[in-house]
């Protein structure tokens, strides 16, 4: 599962225009604690990810920001 949604958070870490800094930092920090649970160095990174999920949905400009945290939404 982490594997998938690492994925589909890479995608949209791509695609993704940055141009509202919560969309341009929330994306490399989801693909960072992703990747670190793939590896099974996930430590306390997911205890921030519904946080994280939040503020990027409420705060970014775009549609493609809101949608990048929704892999790891519960």
């Amino acid at each position: 599962m982490l594997d998938m949604a690492l994925n589909a958070v890479r995608f949209f870490r791509n695609e993704s225009c940055g141009s509202a800094f919560p969309a341009a930092w929330g994306r490399r920090k989801m693909t960072d604690m992703l990747t670190r649970g793939t590896q099974g160095k996930s430590g306390t990174g997911f205890a921030v990810a519904d946080e994280l999920s939040t503020a990027m949905k409420m705060t970014s400009i775009c549609g493609l920001g809101q949608v990048v945290p929704v892999p790891m939404s519960p």
